[in-house]
């Protein structure tokens, strides 16, 4: 449940918890931060009775959504008038340890959204080593764009493949494409992870044909412009 039920008995009490909860003391130390903060455990200990006093009882509950994982955070009067809000963000586990990861960040979470919803400052920055991180943006260059070209022409070759006289006509295109066995072996492991031409589906073998649609031995201007954009980018 998100939203409020706000009338003046929360305000009110919220006003008066407000004067009294200004601070909580920092009591651990992120290691990789080195920076101290107050816990969740301290958070809790520090606002608990104030809110109790002031008929403020504090809910917070795991939640999940399209494979989020995020906290609901309530602040209910005893007049039955409530706020309340919902955090979610994306876990990235480490590997094998996903419930695990799970925990740490619903245990994050609840810290942040409870000493926002009170307004409190536990610490000079944010501190949590499982603190969610935004995913890096990777860079898009002409190359990138180029291999995934490439790799939707492949996947959408339906032919059998080609012959065993045109596969030797396909490695001479690339060795002069590439610069030889050297670089043909480079641009195959860039594009589909192969060293050899054997190691390459029949169906790819076709697709890099089309693509190079070669003209007496000579590749299209098309994939001559692509060519040199992946030499520049595997550095051949």
């Amino acid at each position: 449940m998100s939203g409020n039920q706000m009338g003046t008995n929360i305000a009110k009490a919220l006003v008066e918890i407000s004067k009294e909860l200004l601070l909580v003391e920092e009591n651990a130390v992120n290691p990789f931060h080195k920076a101290k903060y107050a816990d969740l455990r301290a958070i809790l200990e520090k606002a608990k009775p104030i809110c109790r006093k002031h008929g403020v009882a504090i809910w917070q509950s795991p939640t999940s959504e399209n494979g989020l994982v995020g906290v609901r955070t309530m602040l209910i009067h005893s007049s039955g008038e409530y706020v309340a809000d919902r955090v979610v963000v994306e876990v990235k586990p480490t590997k094998g340890q996903y419930i695990q990861d799970v925990g740490s960040y619903i245990t994050y979470l609840r810290r942040y959204s409870l000493a926002a919803m009170l307004g409190l400052a536990t610490g000079e920055i944010d501190p949590d080593a499982v603190s969610p991180q935004p995913a890096p943006k990777k860079k898009v260059t002409k190359a990138n764009e180029i291999k995934a070209g490439l790799l939707k022409l492949s996947k959408e070759s339906t032919d059998a493949g080609i012959s065993t006289g045109k596969t030797g006509v396909l490695v001479g295109l690339l060795n002069t494409s590439f610069g030889g066995d050297n670089g043909r072996k480079a641009f195959l492991k860039w594009l589909y992870g192969v060293n050899s031409i054997k190691d390459v589906e029949p169906a790819y073998q076709n697709a890099l044909m089309r693509w190079l649609d070669a003209d007496d031995g000579v590749p299209v201007q098309r994939a001559l412009d692509s060519i040199k954009t992946i030499r520049e980018e595997l550095k051949l």
